[in-house]
């Protein structure tokens, strides 16, 4: 009789838990989904593991998962029972079926007492090839769309929603407006509107927008390009100037122009030049 795990770290000492946000960075590997209550995995392998779990996650949140053994354990234990790990990177893509076998075998992550696979062999559609007669199929399966969208409805259906919208009106009929529940209605409208600033930049004091102006200011000049090597038309050297855009609109010149004079397109640009060295 096998031995009901108690501790997952204490069968896989290769585990790596990685932070959601640096999952992108994760290329192709084997993962587990673990249960921190019971201690059993469900082995799985992907060439990009972020969207992977994503995707689990998302389809065990709506109850809606292909493995009803681990969605079931999921509704049982919660989202707070599971973590994400990674087993193995595998730096060749077509090996993954092969590595999440070795894991599924050596986990044991097919039997109902340590794991939440239900199929004994890793497989992957990764770079399947099927047949005319395959593709034939699978097209005759899928003819005929069961969305609604592009479905002819019976004339039967069309009848029940013709006799259901029948004398439904989608404006306000003059009778309507001339009503007191109407009149009312817009008169407690109107006073909840009257006053309302709709542009909330119109409520803002001068002040603090000057404020909030000369920050996004100084946050922008941080991170601008530093231009050295102008020469004015006096032949003065100007600079550095951080800010070209500003610099350009203050002495009446034009950016993308004064950008080919530094770069080397042009020679000048209103008698401005450059000099390096």
């Amino acid at each position: 009789m096998k031995q009901k795990p108690t501790d997952y770290r204490n069968r896989i000492k290769a585990l790596e838990y990685v932070n959601s946000a640096d999952l992108r960075q994760v290329g192709p590997a084997v993962y587990a989904i673990h249960n921190t209550t019971n201690g059993k995995v469900y082995v799985g392998s992907t060439a990009r593991a972020g969207e992977r779990w994503r995707t689990h996650r998302k389809q065990l949140r709506a109850a809606r998962h292909p493995n009803r053994h681990l969605q079931s354990a999921w509704n049982e234990y919660g989202e707070v029972a599971f973590e994400f790990g990674i087993i193995e990177r595998v730096p060749n893509a077509d090996l993954l079926t092969q590595r999440e076998q070795y894991w599924m075998d050596r986990l044991q992550a097919c039997d109902p007492a340590n794991g939440y696979n239900l199929r004994p062999r890793a497989e992957s559609s990764r770079g399947k090839q099927f047949t005319p007669e395959q593709r034939a199929r699978l097209s005759a399966a899928r003819l005929g769309n069961k969305c609604a969208l592009g479905t002819k409805q019976s004339q039967e259906t069309i009848d029940k929603r013709r006799e259901k919208l029948r004398g439904r009106t989608w404006t306000v009929s003059p009778e309507r407006k001339e009503s007191p529940e109407y009149q009312a209605w817009r008169e407690r409208h109107r006073q909840m509107m009257t006053g309302r600033k709709h542009d909330w930049h119109t409520s803002i004091p001068e002040e603090t927008r000057a404020k909030i102006g000369a920050s996004v200011k100084k946050a922008r000049a941080a991170t601008l390009k530093v231009y050295e090597g102008f020469v004015d038309p006096q032949g003065c050297h100007v600079g550095p100037i951080q800010g070209l855009e500003d610099f350009c609109a203050a002495h009446g010149l034009t950016r993308s122009l004064m950008d080919k004079v530094y770069s080397g397109e042009r020679r000048s640009h209103k008698g401005w030049t450059v000099q390096r060295g």
